[in-house]
């Protein structure tokens, strides 16, 4: 018993490992441009169609020597690899106030005290237009920068154009047609350069950029707040005839510039993350510049009939087109997996009745040297076998391994453990051929050895044969058999 014990555990280890090798995954390459399927990441080794793969394993494939951002590709479950662009500027939303200067100082006659304050609120409206022009320059200084970050769209565009990315071409893309334009404008400027490798640049590098120029605006303004503070404090101490007249040109040039700055502040605060994700746009390019562009499908099941793999493209938001098919037939492979059934056996506990009789005879028995005749009554039992089917039924849950080709008909073999059902429950296993029949290979049908434990006649009686004794209960014992079985499954 610990012998069939044994081998049944190993029998059932070798399926297990036969289920475990049989459920990895293999990878295929495809080339996007084209439309080539390859075995080896090196892009060598062309699988020709339609690809012949194990039916009921998972498969990937990865799709390189393509350009994501000028569609999108779709694999049925896999993830989209394209993103859009918001090609809305805030540059274009920047306006550059025209603020006339503040009118020319005039000279009035009048005592030392006087006149000395009109000279202050003269020189103020001097230098209120001098801060202007500042005031104007760093404004367009910023917008000029806002504009020339912006150009990153240009090489999004450039690099969409093309029929697929590399990772030298992203890099030369980025380093002409924007770094460094963007390097030469900053020393234009004044301002610090960025580094000219696209991976050591980042969109913060770029955010801090703008605030950079942003705060100089804001340094300006601060500088025309503190003048306008000096102003105030000058007319509430001032006698002159003419200072109102001049204070009122110097508050109205004051408002205007106010006016300027406030809508550009809002305008700012309400585009600035159009702004952000336009800066955003360089990382994803940079993206491109390290790791050449690909994706890989999540993981596909090839099923048991000839599978087509589909990919699509999709470009803005127009409709998925289909792009290429590919192609799979699955060839004859072995699956394993598991079924549960019922099955028909030769085995049967063997039933038996008895048959008694008493026997009166003579027998001689010498007494004191006589033969004498004595009369003796002794009984007789025999045992016979009832005439049964030898017929059984049970229930098993199968596991198998089989064939897996596309027609209506595979086969395999099995191993099975299950109850075989007599008068009792009994734990049976068994072991032979499977036949799987239809194109989806979920139906089963069984045959081969068996093996349970059944209902003996105990040694060392047999049947038909009398014995000279009275048998009140015929003995029996469980006794471990092989038998025959067929038996019928559905795939779980």
């Amino acid at each position: 018993m610990k012998k069939i014990a044994v081998v049944f555990l190993i029998l059932l280890g070798a399926f297990v490992s036969h289920a475990q090798k049989d459920s990895a995954e293999k990878r295929y390459y495809y080339n996007f441009r084209t439309k080539t399927l390859y075995k080896k990441p090196s892009y060598t080794e062309q699988a020709f169609a339609p690809l012949k793969y194990k039916a009921g394993r998972d498969i990937n494939i990865e799709i390189k020597h393509f350009n994501p951002l000028q569609y999108e590709i779709s694999i049925e479950e896999s993830n989209s690899n394209f993103f859009l662009v918001d090609t809305a500027k805030w540059s274009s939303r920047i306006v550059i106030p025209s603020i006339p200067n503040a009118p020319a100082s005039t000279t009035t006659t009048v005592s030392a005290a006087v006149h000395n304050s009109c000279d202050d609120l003269n020189e103020a409206i001097k230098e209120l237009t001098d801060q202007k022009n500042n005031l104007q320059k760093a404004m367009t200084a910023y917008k000029n920068l806002v504009t020339t970050i912006e150009d990153i769209n240009n090489t999004y565009e450039n690099l969409k154009a093309l029929s697929e990315l590399s990772t030298t071409g992203v890099s030369a893309s980025l380093i002409n047609t924007f770094l460094e334009p963007l390097n030469a404008f900053l020393s234009a400027n004044h301002s610090p350069l960025v580094n000219t490798k696209p991976t050591f640049v980042s969109s913060g590098d770029l955010a801090k950029k703008e605030m950079e120029f942003y705060d100089s605006i804001k340094i300006q303004w601060e500088e025309i707040k503190t003048l306008k503070a000096t102003v105030d404090a000058i007319k509430n101490s001032s006698t002159c005839g003419n200072f109102l007249n001049l204070y009122k040109q110097f508050r109205d040039a004051y408002e205007t510039i106010t006016k300027s700055f406030t809508d550009l502040d809002a305008a700012r605060s309400d585009h600035l993350a159009t702004f952000k994700n336009t800066v955003a746009l360089y990382d994803r390019l940079k993206r491109y510049a390290i790791e050449e562009p690909g994706m890989v499908t999540g993981a596909i099941t090839i099923e048991k009939d000839l599978h087509t793999i589909t990919i699509k493209t999709k470009t803005g938001t127009a409709q998925p087109v289909v792009y290429d098919n590919i192609h799979i037939q699955p060839y004859r492979g072995m699956k394993v997996d598991v079924a549960t059934g019922f099955f028909f056996s030769n085995l049967s506990d063997q039933s038996f009745f008895k048959h008694s009789m008493d026997s009166i005879h003579s027998k001689k028995y010498l007494v004191n040297g006589v033969a004498r005749d004595t009369l003796v009554q002794e009984s007789y039992t025999a045992i016979y076998e009832k005439n049964n089917a030898h017929l059984s039924f049970g229930g098993m849950i199968y596991l198998q391994a089989h064939t897996q080709n596309p027609g209506n008909w595979n086969g395999g073999g099995y191993l099975g453990f299950g109850a075989l059902f007599n008068d009792q429950a009994r734990w049976s296993g068994a072991a032979g051929g499977t036949l799987l029949i239809g194109q989806k290979q979920r139906f089963n049908i069984h045959a081969g050895l068996i093996l349970s434990q059944v209902d003996r006649l105990a040694p060392p009686y047999q049947t038909d044969t009398w014995y000279r004794e009275t048998i009140d209960n015929i003995p029996t014992y469980r006794a471990w058999k092989a038998g025959f079985m067929f038996g019928f499954s559905w795939n779980l």
